[in-house]
């Protein structure tokens, strides 16, 4: 449930006023699918983030509940997120060490070209997450684009007349380069049958 203002604090503007409406409605969506409830009631733990939270203290995948808010530049109240304060919550939560360096030296995406192929990362410049992604090519066929303008995961969504010029290039880019995965698996499957069958003659 909300909470009161602190003594003092000014009356918001009715343009901030109008924002948090939205907001609640967006997250009403979600915790308000009836429309019926009048007050969101907040979880009894506030660090809680279920299996997400075990994956960020075990494998340090970017996770919204360790980033770091600011009061003069967001709506919410300062929380910073030091190291050793990660390093303790997740020792005391799960009884692990948190491995920030787990996810690019076992997927080989941190320093550089890898044994991988064919895969293409994107980042929307809006989404916090991006943080933790891969920014830049690694390889000719190990590709990195950003979607100007995009929030979480916003290129994998259906097609909007809304959309903007950077996410409809993304996805075009995104076609062309499967489109030329599947051609090349083609070529390479047709010159291993011919070489198979050319070898198959030469036996017979």
């Amino acid at each position: 449930s909300a909470a009161a203002p602190p003594p003092g604090t000014p009356a918001a503007s009715p343009r901030a006023m109008a924002l948090l409406r939205g907001m609640a409605a967006a997250v009403g969506v979600l915790y308000n699918a009836s429309g019926h409830a009048t007050c969101l009631e907040l979880p009894a733990d506030l660090e809680f983030d279920g299996l997400w939270d075990w994956q960020f203290c075990s494998e340090r995948l970017p996770q919204e509940t360790y980033f770091e808010l600011d009061a003069n530049t967001t709506m919410f109240w300062d929380r910073p997120s030091p190291e050793d304060w990660i390093a303790e919550r997740c020792r005391r939560k799960f009884g692990v060490e948190p491995r920030p360096s787990w996810m690019p030296s076992t997927s080989g995406f941190g320093s550089g070209p890898s044994g991988a192929s064919n895969i293409v990362f994107t980042n929307g410049d809006l989404d916090p997450w991006s943080s933790g992604g891969v920014r830049s090519n690694l390889s000719s066929s190990v590709l990195s684009l950003t979607v100007q303008g995009g929030a979480h995961h916003l290129d994998l969504m259906w097609s909007n007349s809304d959309d903007g010029l950077s996410v409809r290039q993304v996805r075009e880019e995104q076609l062309r380069q499967v489109r030329r995965w599947v051609a090349e698996a083609a070529a390479e499957r047709e010159r291993e049958l011919g070489e198979a069958t050319a070898f198959a003659a030469d036996v017979l």
